[in-house]
C-alpha cells in the first residue's frame, strides 16, 4: 500500500515521433529444466484507517476491544494446492495498547487455530510507547479456494484495544485460465535459478490468450507460445513476472485532467527544500508506536 496516495497516474503525451511499443519474444529453443504447471499466489489485505497519533507514515487498520473481539476476512484463489507439502501460509501484523494485561490475538484460518500471540503492557506515559506490536502467523494444510481468516482478540484489562496491520497470504496454486477470469498473474520462485530454463504450461489458454512478461514494468515484452497455446520456453535463472489476459476486458482509467507544457530547467530558485530518508516499516515483535 502506497503511503502518500490511493491512486496510479499515467502521463500521456503525443507527438509526431514513434511511441514506444511492446516488443516480442520467440519461446526459446533451450531444452527445459523444469516444468511449470503450479505457481506463487499472493493475497494480501491492508485498510489504513487509524493513525494514532495523527503524524507520521504509519496507519492502522480494523480495530479491537472487548466489545468487538473478532472479525473475519473473506479471501478467495482459485485452484489453489493446499497439503502438507504445499501448505496456505497465514501472516499478520498486529499492535494493541492495554495498561495492566497483554493483549492476546488468535489467529484462525478456515476454521482451524493457527497462531497466538500477544502484544505487551503499555503505560499511560507521555514518554512511553502508545502501543506494542508483534506479529503472528502459521501455515495450514487443507483449505478450499473459498475461506476466511478470522482475528480474535483479549485481554483481562478492560480497557485494552487492539488492531491489525496487515494480512498476508501465500499459497501454490495451478496455473489454469479457466478459473482466473479476465487475467492470470503468476511467478514461479521454484523454478528460479542459475542456469534453468522453464517450459511453462497454461491449462486453458487459447490461440487469444496473450502473455506479458512485465519483469520489468517499464520493458514490458509479448511472450510468443511454441504451439499457439499457453506453452511456451524462457530462461528462469530470475523469478519472472508474467500476466496472461483474453483481451476481452480491461480495467478503465478515468481522466484527470491536462497538464501544461513545464519548463522546470527555467525555474527560479527554490524558496523550500525538503530532504527525506526512506524508513523501512516496523513489523517485528520489537514494533511499537512511539509518541
Amino acid at each position: 500500500v502506497n503511503e502518500y496516495s490511493d491512486t496510479t497516474y499515467y502521463f500521456l503525451t503525443a507527438s509526431f515521433s514513434a511511441g514506444k511499443r511492446i516488443l516480442q519474444r520467440p519461446s526459446s529453443s533451450s531444452t527445459p529444466t523444469h516444468t511449470i504447471n503450479a505457481f506463487d499466489e499472493h493475497e494480501f489485505h491492508e485498510a489504513d484507517l487509524y493513525n494514532f497519533l495523527k503524524s507520521g507514515r504509519e496507519w492502522y487498520g480494523e480495530s479491537f476491544d472487548l466489545q468487538h473481539t473478532y472479525q473475519s476476512f473473506d479471501f478467495n484463489i482459485p485452484d489453489i494446492i493446499c497439503s502438507a507439502a504445499d501448505p496456505l501460509k497465514v501472516n499478520a501484523a498486529i499492535i494493541g495498547r492495554s495498561f495492566s494485561d497483554e493483549g492476546h490475538f488468535n489467529l484462525f484460518c478456515n476454521g482451524q487455530l493457527v497462531d497466538t500471540k500477544t502484544t505487551a503492557v503499555t503505560n499511560g506515559s507521555v514518554t512511553a510507547d502508545y502501543a506494542k506490536g508483534n506479529t503472528i502467523g502459521g501455515s495450514i494444510t487443507s483449505c478450499p479456494e473459498s475461506f476466511s481468516v478470522r482475528m480474535n482478540f483479549n485481554s483481562a484489562d478492560q480497557s485494552a484495544s487492539g488492531w491489525l496491520d496487515y494480512i498476508e497470504l501465500n499459497a501454490r496454486r495451478r496455473l489454469d485460465f479457466s478459473g482466473a477470469g479476465d487475467q492470470i498473474i503468476f511467478r514461479d520462485s521454484r523454478s528460479a535459478g542459475t542456469g534453468n530454463t522453464g517450459k511453462f504450461e497454461i491449462a486453458n489458454a487459447t490461440v487469444q490468450t496473450k502473455i506479458w512478461d512485465v519483469t520489468d514494468p517499464l520493458n514490458v515484452v509479448l511472450q510468443q507460445t511454441s504451439q499457439g497455446n499457453g506453452t511456451f520456453v524462457y530462461p528462469t535463472d530470475i523469478i519472472r513476472e508474467y500476466v496472461a489476459f483474453n483481451g476481452s476486458s480491461f480495467p478503465s482509467p478515468s481522466f484527470i485532467g491536462r497538464v501544461g507544457n513545464q519548463n522546470l530547467h527555467a525555474m527560479q530558485q527554490a524558496q523550500l527544500i525538503i530532504v527525506d530518508r526512506k524508513s523501512t516499516r516496523l513489523n517485528s515483535s520489537h514494533s511499537s508506536v512511539s509518541r
